[in-house]
């Protein structure tokens, strides 16, 4: 799974979004490989390039065959987002 700050396109809702809405990939700030379990917690450290205020994420998976799936808000185990500022 790679993570990419997005372009900053807060047109979009999770209701609205489509490829013509989505934010724009930019560039790399982190990435994670391997095998993970149901349920795992996955840490990516974005370095320092992502600074103060508002900010998207472009998540992508990597091709392979070893996906990380998520499941949506609706789900049993929905996904959360934590970011740790330091």
């Amino acid at each position: 799974m790679r993570v990419y700050k997005g372009s900053s396109n807060l047109d979009w809702t999770a209701a609205t979004l489509t490829a013509a809405t989505a934010p724009e990939q930019g560039a790399e700030l982190g990435s994670v490989t391997g095998s993970f379990a149901n349920g795992s917690t996955l840490e990516i450290d974005l370095g320092t390039s992502i600074g103060n205020g508002e900010i998207t994420f472009v998540v992508t998976m990597d091709g392979g065959g070893n996906d990380i799936w998520f499941s949506s808000s609706e789900g049993e185990n929905s996904p959360r987002l934590e970011v740790i500022y330091q």
